[in-house]
């Protein structure tokens, strides 16, 4: 999990690890935010105060992730509509972050990887 305003990039990044929004399936589950976050910020299961939501009305690029505004954990709704996207980050949600070791996950394309090698490798002088 990452702070209040930690990017999954970052978060990840501080374990030596990397984001692979390919395993957020994984984790987009209040169960998981449970595990991470406990029951005093998700809460149990039904519980009418904090809580858990899971639910299409509720999505966004920066789930899952512990709403400290809201004080609930919220799983992404809408996840084929809104993926995860590592590198974005709200001040008030710690996100829970999908984080893998280095060589497990192929660099990202937003992360400038690609454009870079590719000016590298066929520049013209």
């Amino acid at each position: 999990a990452g702070e209040a305003g930690e990017s999954c990039d970052k978060a990840c990044g501080k374990q030596s690890m990397r984001c692979d929004p390919s395993q957020t399936p994984l984790i987009n589950t209040c169960q998981s935010l449970r595990k991470e976050f406990g029951d005093a910020l998700c809460g149990k299961p039904g519980a009418l105060n904090g809580g858990c939501i899971h639910s299409e009305q509720w999505y966004g690029h920066d789930l899952p992730s512990y709403s400290e505004r809201l004080r609930r954990c919220i799983a992404n709704g809408r996840p084929s509509k809104w993926p995860l996207k590592c590198h974005v980050k709200d001040a008030s949600n710690k996100r829970l972050c999908p984080c893998v070791p280095q060589s497990s996950a192929p660099p990202a394309m937003e992360d400038g990887w690609l454009t870079a090698n590719y000016s590298r490798i066929f520049r013209v002088p």
